[in-house]
């Protein structure tokens, strides 16, 4: 386990930086009060919460905050955690790497700044959560959709940085990402691209800028704070079809992975398609105390048997939303209807509304994300195995191919078995890669959920990393394990990014240990220990 006994911030060093940082941001925004700060660790934490337990907690309303807040932790060597809204659930949440870091939450700088929908993309804050944003679409009557995730009460900037996903043809929130206004480490402020010139007019339209594009070094980085971003929209279209396809059976997935690679690649299918388990959805309808009470895994007798006829599903599951105008939606429905028909036993299923008429309280229940209305209906699912559930993500990247597909699978719920956890899987897929989503739900009252957790995920990296996959994102605690998988050349990646963050965050402050990255103060505590473990 990652679990570092990295040393806390010097306590006295901690209550002047304390008090110098009320003096900026106020009082009433500095947060120090053990029950309040309970609130900022991870609320799925399977360690027993003893570990990513902030110092304090301080909410600056400002750039110009923001800017004073870096000086003063770089005057008194104090790490800071900066989050937007802190609801990267499943990976740490608000907690913070190292114990004892000031967390900076930037939910106050949450204004919509701009929404252009004749250029088609918005401008905000940290703070702006996805409800916030099509709220204001809403409210301003803006003939755009927005690109919302799972659940719709995170930060769009924090989202995209960590590239999360959408689901719809604007899924791929990397991609949409055009302009940064960044808070380097040294507290210094800099614009990235067209934003660079004085009142610039293309800042949120052309990505490249004059030389290198630097915003690549904000993604899942510890190298800036990103007090800006620019975000392209998908145009309001004319029609929204909205696509199901139920696959009876399991050994299919091989060829329905293959047979909707090329709708993928040749456009027919632009959104964000997934394809589901059974459980996937029906954790969100039932818990598994009332479908089986044995011990281990829900068996696959029992699902195929008995839940998958009493909640009407399939093996596998699939959605995807078509956008744009009618005649080239419904052509585009008929290619993919006909491919997905081909193979045996598969249902396809269609719901069509009209592009301007799609809201809450028109669009069936299962079309939200793919009608860019953002809810929080997947949320349901953390009860899965009791009332004080939790879950972790375990989301390795592959090609879009059948053969991988069911290697994943294969691989994930092999250790399911072993371990006990059931196999709530799903695959996304958004270009030309997937992510396999294995979402582990556990019992926090289960002493021995959370030790066969902290067992079993290592040698999942291990083992996916040894065939070529990684995961494109991780939990706090196994931060290190991941970066480690990227070892070509001597992990010459991470020798570079540990060169990058020397010349940019001298003083190691911000964010330390964010993605196995670490500060030159602390790289040599970390390293060493993690060889041990």
């Amino acid at each position: 386990m990652n679990y570092l006994d990295i040393p806390s911030p010097d306590e006295r060093a901690l209550s002047r930086a304390v008090s110098a940082f009320s003096r900026v941001v106020g009082s009433e925004h500095v947060i120090t009060s053990d029950n309040k700060l309970a609130e900022y660790q991870d609320p799925f934490s399977f360690d027993g919460g003893k570990a990513h337990r902030p110092g304090a907690v301080l909410q600056p309303g400002s750039v110009e905050e923001v800017q004073a807040v870096v000086r003063i932790a770089n005057e008194q060597k104090i790490p800071l955690w900066v989050i937007s809204t802190g609801r990267n659930l499943g990976y740490g949440g608000a907690a913070p790497r190292v114990s004892g870091s000031v967390t900076v939450e930037l939910a106050r700088l949450n204004r919509v700044l701009e929404v252009n929908d004749e250029q088609c993309y918005a401008l905000v804050e940290p703070g702006v959560r996805f409800f916030d944003l099509y709220q204001h679409v809403r409210e301003h009557d803006k003939k755009v959709w927005c690109s919302v995730p799972g659940l719709g009460w995170g930060s769009v900037i924090g989202n995209s940085l960590e590239r999360g996903f959408g689901y719809t043809a604007y899924g791929d929130h990397v991609a949409q990402q055009c302009g940064m206004e960044v808070v380097l480490p040294t507290g210094d402020v800099f614009r990235t691209g067209m934003g660079a010139i004085t009142n610039a007019n293309t800042w949120n339209l052309y990505k490249g800028g004059f030389g290198p594009n630097l915003e690549g070094l904000f993604q899942q980085s510890n190298l800036g704070i990103v007090t800006k971003m620019g975000l392209w929209m998908m145009p309001r279209p004319e029609v929204f079809y909205s696509v199901e396809a139920h696959v009876k059976e399991e050994g299919t997935l091989v060829a329905l992975v293959d047979a909707l690679r090329p709708l993928k690649l040749n456009g027919t299918i632009e959104g964000t398609l997934t394809i589901r388990s059974p459980l996937h959805i029906v954790s969100k309808l039932a818990q598994r105390k009332d479908l089986w009470k044995g011990a281990g895994a829900v068996p696959d007798e029992v699902i195929d048997k008995e839940i998958i006829p009493r909640f009407n599903v399939a093996w596998w599951n699939v959605n995807f939303g078509l956008y744009g105008a009618r005649e080239v939606v419904e052509a585009r429905f008929q290619v993919a209807k006909r491919a997905l028909e081909s193979l045996p036993g598969t249902e396809v299923i269609v719901r069509k509304y009209e592009g301007a008429e799609v809201a809450e309280d028109t669009i069936h229940v299962t079309d939200l994300h793919r009608g860019g209305i953002p809810n929080l209906t997947p949320f349901s699912a953390v009860k899965w195995r009791g009332e004080n559930g939790g879950t972790l993500a375990f989301a390795p990247v592959s090609p879009i191919t059948g053969r991988d597909a069911m290697k994943q699978v294969e691989i994930v719920r092999r250790y399911g078995r072993e371990y006990g956890f059931d196999y709530y899987g799903s695959f996304n897929m958004a270009s030309r890669s997937m992510n396999h989503v294995y979402q582990i739900f556990f019992d926090r009252d289960s002493e021995q959920d959370m030790a066969n957790l902290r067992e079993m995920f290592p040698k999942l990296i291990a083992e996916c990393a040894a065939l070529g996959y990684s995961e494109y994102r991780a939990h706090l605690g196994f931060m290190d394990t991941v970066a480690d998988v990227f070892s070509f050349n001597h992990n010459a990646l991470g020798e570079v990014t540990a060169r990058l963050k020397d010349a940019l965050d001298p003083n190691g402050i911000l964010n330390p240990g964010k993605q196995g990255i670490w500060p030159k103060g602390m790289r040599e505590t970390a390293r060493p220990m993690l060889a041990a473990e």
